[in-house]
């Protein structure tokens, strides 16, 4: 993983992928398609076809593009502070409360 710069996950339907954010725990950016259903923000590249012809650019485009420790460090960052643990908890806990409060409220 060193040695790499990006996660290349062109799925055609997922729901907040687990191995994106895991190779984005370790500095990878992640190249997804919209159907992986993922808020990468600034962080990474999102496949805007999905077609083997826009993956095939892509690569192009980043061939023997050096490691950017910064931009590793920057992915990290943001996985950290928002797709931890920590994180989802404290977001569950508040989405169950709003459902909680609004059956209450019916």
């Amino acid at each position: 993983m060193s040695l790499c710069n990006y996660y290349i996950y062109p799925s055609c339907g997922e729901g907040s992928p687990g191995a994106v954010l895991w190779a984005m725990s370790y500095g990878l950016i992640p190249v997804i398609s919209r159907e992986s259903c993922l808020d990468i923000d600034q962080v990474g590249h999102q496949l805007k076809n999905n077609t083997i012809e826009e993956l095939i650019s892509f690569i192009k485009s980043t061939d023997d593009s050096p490691c950017n420790i910064k931009e590793a460090s920057t992915v990290m960052d943001y996985t950290k502070n928002n797709f931890s643990e920590n994180i989802f908890l404290e977001k569950f806990k508040k989405y169950i409360s709003l459902i909680y409060k609004q059956s209450k409220n019916e």
